[in-house]
């Protein structure tokens, strides 16, 4: 008996000291920015469940992107997300008329290692709240066998398995939130035929062995929260990638470079709260701002997050 009360004092002191996230003096629950990771990993037993819908419009085309994302926290300072996204594209063709198809996404996973907390939720200069995540996308979307003359709305995924690693951060000092996050990701070759549509727009006419260059991607988000205990706040995103025609892993990148930088206001608002579970909602508009080599796309984006609370409460 003595010894098992011991082991169990023991593993209750590990688990205290290897936990980085103790509760913070201010910490409201937002809903929070839509491309902007936050760096804070789910407590143990806590979670979430997130659908998201980004109606994404371009010159003569429309994508309804819903990704559909879980999260849960399984060991301290660390947590796990999925995501598998569903599509409807449509797109006017040349010759008049419309082309309409949907079907799965590319499936994403995280695994987030929280490296530091939030050191005065009241201060700007103290130390943040960091992370790392690494990041792994399986081409679960069609990418083959596409047919040419429907315009793109066929494809729902970019046919590779990709690796990444982010590094994010957050900082409170109320009654504001700073978020940042830097990606880097490593696109592995594929195989493609005719039909098939880089990120960038271009499209392919004939089979051929595709190999992308790296994508550095950036976003930083600053959040106003109006009303602590019904999550009310408003946020200003902005967010960029860009495509080089370099691969760190593979020679002969084929896939055309491109960059772009969108910017999008945003609201938020909590409701129902409970003390086990509580749900956030967010809308916000995405903005282009500079765009190369790429499709111009813009339009509204909707989120709502169903948080389920373990004993040590939310991320």
């Amino acid at each position: 008996m003595k010894l098992g009360r011991s082991l169990s004092s023991a593993a209750t002191a590990l688990a205290a000291a290897l936990l980085v996230s103790p509760a913070l003096a201010w910490d409201p629950q937002t809903s929070g920015p839509f491309f902007t990771g936050t760096a804070e990993t789910n407590p143990s037993g806590s979670g979430f469940f997130e659908p998201y819908v980004y109606d994404l419009r371009s010159a003569g085309a429309e994508t309804i992107s819903m990704p559909q994302r879980l999260n849960i926290g399984f060991f301290p300072n660390w947590d796990f997300s999925l995501s598998i996204p569903y599509e409807v594209k449509t797109a006017r063709l040349p010759g008049g008329g419309s082309a309409e198809s949907s079907g799965a996404g590319d499936a994403t996973f995280w695994f987030k290692r929280q490296l530091s907390s939030d050191a005065d939720t009241s201060r700007f200069w103290a130390l943040p709240a960091t992370s790392l995540e690494a990041v792994f996308t399986l081409p679960s979307g069609r990418y083959q066998d596409l047919n040419p003359g429907l315009a793109d709305t066929d494809q729902t995924g970019g046919g590779t398995f990709n690796e990444a690693v982010s590094v994010l951060m957050r900082k409170h000092f109320k009654p504001f939130m700073l978020y940042a996050q830097a990606t880097d990701t490593v696109m592995n070759p594929t195989d493609a035929g005719p039909g098939f549509a880089f990120t960038g727009g271009q499209t392919l006419t004939a089979a051929e062995r595709v190999v992308n260059g790296n994508m550095l991607s950036g976003a930083a988000t600053l959040e106003y929260v109006a009303d602590d205990a019904r999550g009310l706040g408003a946020l200003v995103e902005v967010w960029g990638q860009t495509q080089s025609n370099r691969s760190l892993l593979w020679r002969g990148t084929n896939a055309p470079a491109w960059s772009a930088l969108w910017a999008a206001p945003e609201l938020e608002i909590a409701g129902p709260v409970t003390p086990g579970t509580d749900v956030v909602w967010g809308a916000g508009y995405m903005v282009p701002l500079l765009w190369s080599n790429t499709v111009r796309t813009s339009g509204p984006m909707f989120t709502v997050t169903l948080n389920f609370n373990g004993p040590s409460g939310h991320r």
